[in-house]
């Protein structure tokens, strides 16, 4: 059995330790101007860091410093990966610290588990973006959002090109701000923040329709007032033409609740696939060490 921490470091049980678009569908029209300022910065196509050439493998001399460091239920999860495969032992968390990836290969020799595994169960958790749940009304979602954990911060350089693809993705051009080590896109509802946390840096996207509650509401609205209608003119025994107002009422409403019912779910899942892309894009611009004439701020 492994004590997994002493300290911040894994060590055997037996060894002595030694010291992160209202949107409403109105996206602007995307104009000449979509790829201006930032864009303009970029530099052509062909120097794009989401370019396979243009990203490096980074050397684990130059990662040791940018290490991403794993929280505990994190650690858990990988070697319950990592296990899984080979049928070995899991080590048992004791402490609440991070740990990066060759102190988790360096205990999972201690139990069994080859360090390829390891860096495979690690990278399997690093792909996962954590997709928020969807708030609904009404049964239709009118919010989606994801977050995903990044190997380090991006550099000014870096995140003009995130920009850049977020333009691209969602067909806005948005306003960029910054408060500190926060940096911010907005488009109306829709937004991407860039964030320093206890573990290290994310990147936190979210957007909520817009419109989805003012047509839930009128489209109830006309349902009550339909109905209102309809059962006093039934106490008052006029049946008749007069039906056909409630009637109408009725149908307006119902037509509206359907419109949020069958629209949003597409919206959603489009949405989440735009999301999903640029957590990708993402995580595989931070993936290399920010050159050395271009730190990180």
């Amino acid at each position: 059995m492994v004590n997994l921490y002493s300290r911040g470091r894994w060590v055997p049980e037996h060894a002595t330790p030694t010291g992160a678009i209202a949107d409403s569908e109105s996206y602007p029209s995307r104009p000449s101007v979509a790829r201006s300022a930032a864009d303009a910065q970029i530099g052509p196509e062909q120097n794009s860091p989401f370019r396979k050439s243009a990203i490096p493998a980074p050397s684990r001399e130059l990662r040791v410093a940018e290490e991403r460091k794993y929280r505990e239920d994190e650690v858990s999860e990988i070697f319950a990966l990592a296990a899984s495969a080979g049928g070995a032992s899991l080590p048992v968390l004791a402490d609440q610290e991070g740990l990066t990836l060759g102190e988790l290969q360096e205990v999972g020799r201690e139990v069994g588990i080859a360090p390829e595994r390891v860096a495979e169960a690690a990278a399997t958790l690093d792909a996962r973006s954590e997709t928020l749940p969807r708030r609904t009304l009404l049964w239709a979602p009118v919010s989606v959002g994801r977050v995903v954990e990044l190997p380090r911060a991006a550099t000014d350089r870096e995140w003009q090109f995130l920009v850049a693809e977020l333009r691209e993705t969602f067909d806005a051009k948005g306003e960029v701000t910054s408060h500190g080590d926060i940096r911010e896109w907005t488009n109306g509802n829709l937004h991407a923040v860039l964030e320093q946390t206890e573990a290290g840096h994310r990147l936190r996207l979210g957007t909520r329709k817009g419109n989805a509650m003012e047509i839930a509401g009128s489209g109830l609205a006309g349902l009550v007032m339909g109905l209102f209608l309809f059962a006093v003119l039934a106490m008052k025994g006029r049946i008749g033409a007069e039906f056909f107002i409630p009637v109408l009422f009725i149908l307006a409403g119902g037509g509206a609740l359907a419109s949020n019912f069958l629209r949003l779910p597409r919206w959603a899942e489009e949405r989440e696939r735009q999301m999903k892309h640029i957590a990708g894009r993402a995580r595989a611009l931070l993936e290399a060490p920010p050159p050395e004439n271009d730190p990180e701020t």
